[in-house]
């Protein structure tokens, strides 16, 4: 396989010779500073010692009331509507209240694992809209993916989060998951593995906590909320459990339990799958909280620690005390507070909520970030034949003209908000630039394929005729008077399908 060299941006392809590959089709990315976003951690932070941090948080938990140990274990910021739940502006997807008389931070939780999901319209632009995790695992290059979750962590950390909602990591399953898009292990757990330590040390790297997702076997979007998935012993620790057992052995600080049932019980109430296998076999430090509106009892005592978003009564304090033992209550609340002091938010957390506006309209790209992602995006391109060594196309080649067609070309962006977000099914679309549904972003300064190509091509003297259309009878006729025609193919895939 080669590099597919017109997918390196001509700035940077004329610095990759002088900057050297660390791979086959791996360029050193760029350095991932962002100046003048405040003073932010710095790439070599390490988090505290587990041992230590849970020390500390078992400490508190006994200085701590009921009251105060259920504002730990549910979250907040989330209004009902006529149809269903919406986010209170200027609060973050997934949080908790601060307790101030024990200097306890709220948890600022964001979406998503590929980038900071731009749930309003102010934020379209302020964040860098990078591959997916799943371009991430085609550069098959751990350092590339630790790069880039240094300057995820730093976006998130400039935006006064102090978590983010990822990594994902399931195995695929289903080629036609509509999430598989979110997913850093492609087909391949041994992937996976090599490139997960990568993320979760780099975004730690920042002072923000790291949630791996979802645990476990949501392998697909279809009936997600009723799916039972049967897996045997041997098929879960050889194929589905090592990304997330390398997420545990790179210290991650929490875990997010899925919609599915596993074994006919739903994944964030199975005892097994939760406090055998994850915390027991595993080793798992940290605490478990679940996606979003799928919890379906008071499970404490079965290894749930969190619910989110915490608009159910599930987790109220009148049912945790009736329903759950007190001492299922203090270690789940011990191992929330584990993860705060490890990544010592109580020194870092820079607002609370509805008091994060200024933060939130930060904004916190920077050329270094697009540079960056520029670089990933061509990466993960692997060029599988160059028959007659057609790649790269110049003018010296004998290619004067180009014809390029198919509508994904000129695919538009898409932007839930103002669109009926949260409302049916407006969140879930996405583009050809992301995916859809939480871990949607929205591209602030998207250059369609077509432009990219005829900036390149006038560049070089050549002639660009396009047919940005589907239709076969328009592309055949650009085609027919081109020296050579690019084919812009494309696919969109979303949450929930």
């Amino acid at each position: 396989a080669a590099c597919l060299a017109l997918a390196i941006p001509a700035s940077l392809s004329a610095s990759a010779s002088a900057r050297g590959y660390d791979g086959a089709c791996t360029l050193a990315p760029p350095s991932v500073a962002a100046p003048g976003h405040g003073a932010l951690r710095p790439a070599f932070w390490q988090p505290r010692p587990w041992g230590e941090a849970r020390a500390k948080a078992r400490e508190v938990v006994g200085r701590l009331n009921a009251t105060e140990k259920n504002m730990l274990m549910r979250g907040v910021g989330w209004a009902k509507t006529p149809s269903f739940w919406d986010l209170k502006k200027w609060w973050y997807v997934g949080g908790t209240r601060p307790i101030p008389r024990l200097g306890i931070p709220s948890l600022n939780l964001q979406d998503a694992a590929g980038g900071f999901r731009t749930y309003w319209n102010e934020l379209v632009g302020t964040v860098t809209a990078w591959p997916s995790l799943l371009c991430m695992a085609a550069t098959w290059d751990p350092g590339s993916v630790r790069a880039f979750a240094v300057a995820l962590g730093r976006e998130f950390a400039g935006k006064g989060a102090n978590g983010i909602l990822g990594p994902s990591i399931n195995v695929h399953r289903v080629a036609r998951n509509g999430r598989n898009f979110e997913y850093l292990s492609g087909e391949d757990p041994y992937l996976g593995s090599q490139l997960v330590r990568g993320y979760v040390e780099g975004v730690q790297s920042q002072g923000i906590i790291a949630v791996m997702k979802h645990w476990v076997f949501n392998e697909q979007e279809t009936h997600r909320d009723s799916e039972s998935s049967e897996v045997d012993e041997k098929t879960k620790w050889e194929l589905y459990y090592p990304p997330f057992q390398a997420a545990v052995d790179a210290g991650v600080d929490a875990a997010m339990c899925s919609y599915n049932k596993v074994g006919g019980t739903y994944s964030c109430g199975n005892e097994h799958e939760l406090k055998t296998v994850l915390k027991e076999k595993m080793g798992f430090q940290g605490f478990v909280q679940s996606d979003w509106w799928a919890t379906h009892g008071t499970w404490v005592d079965r290894g749930l620690d969190q619910e989110m978003p915490g608009t159910g009564e599930y987790f109220s304090e009148a049912n945790v005390t009736a329903r759950a033992s007190p001492e299922a209550v203090d270690e789940a609340v011990e191992r929330i507070l584990g993860a705060i002091y490890r990544a010592e938010l109580q020194n870092t957390t820079k607002c609370s909520p509805p008091d994060c506006e200024d933060w939130y309209r930060k904004n916190v790209t920077s050329r270094e970030h697009v540079a960056l992602a520029r670089t990933l995006a061509a990466e993960s391109v692997v060029l599988l034949q160059n028959t007659g060594g057609l790649l790269p196309l110049t003018s010296a080649g004998g290619v004067g003209r180009i014809a390029v067609v198919g509508a994904a070309a000129n695919g538009s962006v898409w932007n839930p908000a103002g669109n009926g977000q949260g409302i049916a099914d407006a969140w879930r679309i996405g583009d050809y630039y992301s995916g859809g549904g939480s871990g949607h972003v929205v591209a602030g300064h998207a250059v369609t394929a077509l432009e990219g190509i005829t900036r390149r091509a006038e560049a070089a003297g050549m002639t660009v005729v396009a047919a940005a259309t589907d239709d076969r009878l328009r592309a055949a006729a650009a085609a027919a008077g081109a020296d050579v025609a690019i084919v812009v193919a494309g696919a969109i895939a979303g949450e929930g399908k």
